[in-house]
């Protein structure tokens, strides 16, 4: 398919429901509502996305009356074929060893598509977003989920079981707008948000646990902008407030406001990270107590100026990006304007280990906070056809691949293979997923996708890939056809160890909209139903609705 046709799901204004969109134009299949597209799209797939509230799809415009529904359904039929004859046409020659993922119809390696029939979770509401996964005795895992109730237009909290999923408890009904609040997690306790509301909420029952006002709501969308810190949680507000309570009871603790202004909630591990920018004066970062909100360690990192008279490169609250080791006794953030680089620090005496100046070539301008490569002994990124690896323990970067025709993006890395997502410059909707050494940079395999957009964050796509225990995991939905294909590749090899492909024909043009993942199943959101993986046998075990 050519670039200039590839689908992008919108909701319609009048009813809400998807539609997929070919071109500029679309029509709802249920309200039969013309709309148009609100404006042009970015067709890298590299780019980075908007962090919005899953369930809101990009808002489309209600066409002109002029349109015939009939002509605008005929229009986008022509479109698709030109794009599939376009896209046939534009052939070039394999750059190495392929595994192709097989598509529908008779031959070795493809199975039968399946049809499975969905659950009901609850008669009281429908599933609107997945959250997230509590363990369970048993396999499997236990779902937290908002749910709809269309007789009230209001949402709640539910617990799906895992075993015979359906819905074990649901909170108080929340308001019309609490599926774009936050979420957190505690011992016993959830944590969400609910606009000017923070609700803690028995993991047991789902009873109220406790409520406290908020002087102003969060972000939306902003997933870091609730956390729980140790006994406390913590709420970054829209003004650049932090407030934190006691965690048990509600209380109260302290509060402060960002004094350069946040939109993201920074912390390493249990402590708050607050940047100090004052006139003249080099930047501070202050960890901070989340118990009483005061400074346990003060660092002010610079780099060298760019050129003689300029001023030293110091951080930013908006454009430093900051990774931590898994125990977050290590910081690893990269700075600066006219020059930039990479320094790594000890957090457990606030000592500088190490510096590395960054060339315009080397890395990007920041790491991707949603999804950084990074197995806390290298950081792997991208820009463009390069890939570069920065050693965590001396601040060493090294080229590991320089491809003048695609760009890349690193996706996974396990056991001395870094997985990356690969597109030709000429057209941005042929991806492909390349195994390479993560010494040599060598290719390994490469692997032709069926489907076109990653999904990533917020974003719905069409394609997902996730590591399991038996290997790399991949999801693709096949808008047009109506089809899922769930496949499991060797990350060594990527060949294929497990293979289903299943019917979706009861969902219009399905988009994947968000997933879940536990030890042994995955769930993916097609539109308004959730379909359960076996991660062994990459089979559908059940689907939610």
């Amino acid at each position: 398919m050519s670039n200039d046709a590839f689908s992008t799901v919108f909701s319609c204004p009048r009813c809400s429901a998807a539609i997929a969109m070919q071109g500029e134009r679309g029509i709802c299949s249920y309200c039969g509502t013309p709309i148009e597209r609100p404006g042009s799209l970015p067709t890298n797939p590299f780019s980075s996305t908007v962090n919005v509230s899953p369930n809101v799809y990009p808002r489309a415009r209600v066409a002109r009356r002029g349109w015939h529904p009939l002509l605008l359904f005929l229009l986008a039929l022509l479109m698709v074929g030109g794009g599939f004859l376009a896209g046939r046409a534009s052939v070039r020659a394999p750059l190495g060893p392929i595994v192709v993922l097989p598509t529908r119809g008779p031959g070795p390696g493809t199975i039968a598509a399946t049809a499975i029939a969905s659950i009901g979770v609850s008669d009281n509401g429908s599933l609107s977003e997945l959250v997230a996964t509590l363990p369970r005795d048993g396999a499997g895992a236990d779902i937290l989920a908002y749910m709809y109730h269309p007789d009230s237009s209001r949402y709640s909290l539910a617990l799906i079981d895992g075993g015979s999923h359906a819905a074990r408890w649901h909170s108080p009904l929340l308001s019309k707008d609490a599926y774009q609040g936050e979420f957190a997690l505690g011992d016993d306790l959830v944590f969400l948000t609910d606009k000017t509301q923070l609700l803690a909420l028995r993991r047991r029952d789902g009873t109220l646990a406790w409520q406290a006002s908020l002087a102003v709501e969060p972000n939306s969308g902003c997933a870091t902008c609730l956390r729980m810190l140790g006994k406390q949680v913590a709420v970054l507000e829209k003004d650049s407030t932090v407030e934190v309570f006691d965690g048990q009871s509600g209380q109260p603790a302290w509060h402060q406001r960002m004094p350069g202004g946040a939109y993201h909630l920074t912390a390493a591990g249990d402590r708050i990270i607050m940047f100090v920018e004052e006139a003249k004066q080099p930047t501070q970062l202050q960890f901070l107590d989340p118990a009483t909100g005061k400074p346990s360690l003060q660092l002010q990192p610079e780099c060298p100026s760019a050129h003689p008279g300029f001023d030293k490169e110091r951080p930013n609250e908006n454009t430093t990006t900051m990774l931590f080791n898994a125990d977050s006794t290590r910081m690893y953030m990269m700075f600066g304007f006219f020059a930039r680089c990479v320094q790594g620090w000890d957090l457990t005496n606030g000592k500088l280990l190490w510096q590395t100046a960054l060339t315009d070539q080397q890395l990007t301008g920041s790491w991707d906070p949603n999804q950084p490569v990074f197995d806390d002994t290298t950081i792997y990124t991208s820009n463009y056809g390069q890939v570069w690896a920065l050693n965590t323990s001396d601040g060493t970067v090294r080229e590991l691949i320089n491809d003048k025709e695609y760009s890349l993006k690193p996706i996974v890395q396990r056991d001395g293979t870094l997985i990356v997502l690969a597109a030709p410059t000429w057209d941005s909707q042929r991806q492909e997923l390349w195994g390479l050494d993560v010494q040599s940079g060598a290719r390994r395999w490469q692997q032709k996708l069926q489907a076109h957009q990653l999904r990533s964050g917020g974003s719905s796509g069409d394609w997902e890939a996730r590591l399991t225990p038996q290997g790399l995991l991949v999801a693709q939905v096949l808008r047009d056809e109506s089809q899922l294909i769930v496949a499991t590749l060797d990350v060594s090899t990527g060949e294929s160890i497990s293979r289903q492909q299943h019917d979706l024909t009861d969902l219009h043009m399905p988009s994947l909209r968000a997933s879940l993942w536990a030890d042994d199943i995955g769930w993916l959101m097609l539109d308004n139903q959730v379909v359960a993986i076996d991660l062994k046998t990459s089979a559908i075990s059940y689907r939610l609705k």
